[in-house]
């Protein structure tokens, strides 16, 4: 899940927070957090109704990860859905959001907010069409996936994979026009992973179940760790921080965070 990772990453994370003493959240605070109007099943997507409807109710593992720290500390929360692009870009000011979750690390990214440990860590798949692989697309290393014109999402991060700046075609809204995309042959493959691409099946949208889609894993990299991300604008940033880092370790150490990963997903 996300324990291995832990230790080199978190030095990373406390070396770009400047030292500061955190003050005490405001009583009564109401945290609004911005999310992906796309969803990041299993982590966080509104509930369907029999007929597979979009209701108002989110759920997920980030929600129930979010309850269990905030609720203990008495600190309200509501989860608003835009693009993922105009979150990070209204998030930063601290002002219409006071936090981002499900989020990867990135340079831009540490400079604009604070990151707390992560709490959860994916793994990276490759897709490809067979429309254009008919015989398969097998990547021996990391570097060859350079050799390759790959697309992906407006707003996501790819920087993890050593694409410098503008090297991906990052046009598509979402990941079924990625999808069309490849079969168009306008782009030769994507990245994503793979336990969101399967977890869109809860919201009733089986990627899989396209023929001419195929995966693999992406070789030499290592999982990929998820974070909360609090404004440095936002007047009490360090206060959230602290009190997200906390109810992190404390769920670690108490098996808790374990409990709720394997309620959402099934062991790999």
């Amino acid at each position: 899940m996300l324990w291995k990772t832990q230790s080199a990453l978190g030095l990373l994370i406390l070396a770009a927070h400047p030292a500061a003493v955190a003050d005490a959240l405001p009583d009564n605070t109401l945290i609004t957090i911005c999310e992906d109007v796309q969803e990041w099943p299993p982590f966080t997507y509104l509930e369907r109704d029999a007929n597979g409807k979009r209701g108002k109710v989110l759920k997920g593992y980030s929600i129930d990860v979010l309850h269990a720290i905030l609720d203990k500390a008495k600190v309200r929360f509501q989860v608003k859905l835009q693009s993922w692009a105009r979150c990070l870009a209204e998030g930063k000011l601290g002002l219409r959001y006071q936090m981002l979750q499900n989020a990867s690390l990135s340079k831009e990214r540490a400079r604009d907010y604070l990151i707390s440990r992560p709490y959860y860590s994916l793994t990276s798949h490759y897709f490809y069409s067979k429309r254009r692989f008919p015989d398969g697309l097998k990547l021996d290393g990391l570097a060859e996936l350079y050799q390759f014109k790959a697309c992906g999402v407006w707003g996501f991060n790819y920087e993890h994979y050593g694409y410098p700046p503008g090297r991906i075609d990052q046009d598509a809204p979402n990941l079924h026009t990625v999808i069309k995309r490849l079969h168009l042959m306008s782009c030769d493959l994507f990245v994503e992973k793979i336990e969101v691409i399967e977890g869109f099946k809860i919201v009733g949208i089986d990627y899989f179940s396209d023929p001419d889609l195929a995966s693999a894993p992406l070789p030499g990299i290592e999982p990929t760790p998820f974070h909360f991300m609090v404004p440095r604008s936002y007047p009490h940033a360090q206060a959230l921080l602290k009190l997200l880092n906390t109810g992190i370790s404390e769920l670690e150490q108490t098996g808790r965070l374990q409990k709720i990963w394997h309620t959402h997903l099934a062991p790999r």
